[in-house]
């Protein structure tokens, strides 16, 4: 029985980049992208996809969250990234007024909040983005909890299915070794080839948040931060038994700064011709 690798995109922990590899090694195959940010969302989209096409997938990819199993017969192998919880967040504020200056026409509560810079505490309250509170909790346990809604429960449940029902995970802030680790367990026919895909206006990158921004953060994140820790306990435990790690990482590393210029060329004209 078929099955396929199921990679939940947790917003803001360089899924991009990585679906780019993923595009690559399983480029054969039946690929089924979810376009719903909404885990609602999800069962429904893959009630109305033919079944025939979902057997033969080799690669289901989408914001969701775990739980996609119970809607392919045979099961999934789920894959992820996590990232440190406060970057995370901070990430996603720079990303919002990004995409709010590039769309400057555009109106609704998403980019006026992000072109007012509303502090994030009125931000959290008056609009409740599920995407800023504990999300890495809520798509690994696969729970749509309430915004502030988590608790000890539903960390428990995102700490077991990482421990038992994921068959790989990655951390943004040790990416390579991530990728050397999956490709070792997935057993990967191609070498991980990419560039980063999303590089951000700098200029934004690097303006100040407010100490009550910061403070916001830590509130927003709690049991992300407990879900993170777990991972690196767990991530530096599943990577003690691939040989050379180390030296396979920097060979990573080096491979993918000589061709990063190619391939994002290649890639680059490749969106163009597909678009046109």
């Amino acid at each position: 029985m078929n099955q396929p690798v199921c990679f939940v995109h947790i917003p803001k922990t360089a899924g991009t980049t990585f679906n780019f590899i993923l595009s690559r090694e399983y480029a054969s195959g039946v690929r089924i992208e979810v376009p719903s940010n909404e885990l609602s969302l999800v069962p429904s989209f893959l009630a109305r996809t033919p079944k025939e096409q979902i057997s033969k997938a080799s690669l289901i990819r989408g914001h969701f969250g775990y739980g996609v199993h119970q809607l392919v017969e045979g099961g999934v192998r789920y894959l992820t990234f996590l990232r440190d919880p406060a970057n995370r967040l901070k990430s996603y504020i720079y990303h919002m007024r990004h995409e709010a200056e590039v769309h400057h026409d555009k109106g609704g509560w998403w980019y006026e909040s992000a072109r007012k810079r509303t502090p994030l505490k009125d931000y959290a309250s008056e609009f409740q983005d599920k995407c800023i509170d504990n999300d890495q909790v809520r798509r690994v346990a696969g729970i749509d909890f309430d915004f502030g809604k988590c608790n000890q429960a539903i960390l428990d449940i995102a700490k077991s299915n990482l421990d038992n029902k994921f068959t790989a995970f990655g951390l943004l802030e040790r990416f390579d070794e991530s990728l050397i680790a999956m490709s070792h367990v997935l057993r990967w026919s191609k070498t991980p080839r990419y560039y980063v895909v999303k590089r951000r206006n700098r200029r934004l990158a690097t303006e100040p948040l407010s100490s009550q921004d910061i403070e916001c953060i830590d509130r927003l994140t709690i049991y992300d931060q407990l879900l993170y820790d777990h991972a690196k306990l767990l991530f530096e435990e599943s990577t003690s038994t691939i040989n050379h790690l180390a030296a396979k990482t920097f060979a990573l590393k080096t491979q993918n700064t000589l061709t990063a210029p190619g391939l994002k060329i290649a890639h680059q004209t490749w969106r163009h011709f597909r678009s046109s």
